[in-house]
């Protein structure tokens, strides 16, 4: 219901300050986009599909294009105001402009730049929405800490722990990221492991997940802690 208000809301506003949005194609393409959004994430996430396993690797798919797109609208509905305001001035000095015949070639020129500014302006919130999405599902950042600790005792001098956190198993991270991640865990050379939460979200990998940090085990001498 909340999507279907904002893209209606959204799809109201570019449909005033573009001329295409006019078109029967623009508005039953991003009507089936919206209704498809809400088919996507209404029904694959409750169901529990298992989005690592070859069964399900076209949904994989679908869900990614699907949280763009909601991404898309909650970022164009915040994107309104600036739209709104631009449109205002595009309209005035469009009015402004008629009174003008003699400027009528820079008139049109002006014209076709201020309108393709907002038709690419419009669709920006999709290009970042989409590149946020991209960037969830591949990107493993690595930070590192070094701790100073009074009265530790020497056995601990040069101690490393790596904590492992927020990878969320499933939609965004499937387990050929989890071998990724596994991989600079190694070249890291850690004396212990924790896992500190929001580990998996479909349990359909949790143990093939637990299997690979089992196999790991043996490189981690104080070994491997989950919570």
């Amino acid at each position: 219901v909340l999507l279907s208000l904002i893209s209606g809301l959204n799809y109201r506003l570019l449909s005033r300050i573009l001329t295409p949005c006019h078109t029967k194609v623009v508005k039953y393409t991003y009507l089936f986009l919206t209704a498809a959004t809400v088919l996507i994430l209404g029904y694959g996430w409750p169901k529990h599909l298992s989005l690592g396993t070859s069964q399900y690797e076209i949904y994989h798919f679908f869900v990614y294009s699907a949280v763009a797109w909601f991404g898309g609208q909650l970022i164009l509905l915040i994107f309104q105001p600036i739209l709104y305001i631009a449109h205002k001035t595009f309209t005035k000095s469009k009015k402004t402009e008629t009174q003008k015949p003699a400027s009528m070639d820079a008139a049109m020129t002006r014209r076709g730049f201020l309108q393709s500014s907002l038709a690419v302006t419009s669709l920006l919130p999709f290009a970042i929405s989409a590149r946020a999405v991209y960037g969830a599902q591949s990107n493993l950042i690595v930070e590192r800490h070094s701790l100073s600790i009074s009265q530790l005792p020497s056995h601990l001098k040069g101690f490393k722990i790596c904590q492992i956190s927020d990878t969320h198993l499933g939609p965004y991270f499937d387990l050929d990221m989890l071998d990724d991640l596994i991989t600079l865990v190694v070249q890291e050379k850690p004396d212990l492991v924790v896992i500190t939460g929001d580990f998996i979200d479909d349990l359909d990998l949790l143990r093939p997940a637990l299997n690979k940090f089992n196999d790991l085990h043996s490189l981690i001498p104080h070994g491997i802690y989950y919570c």
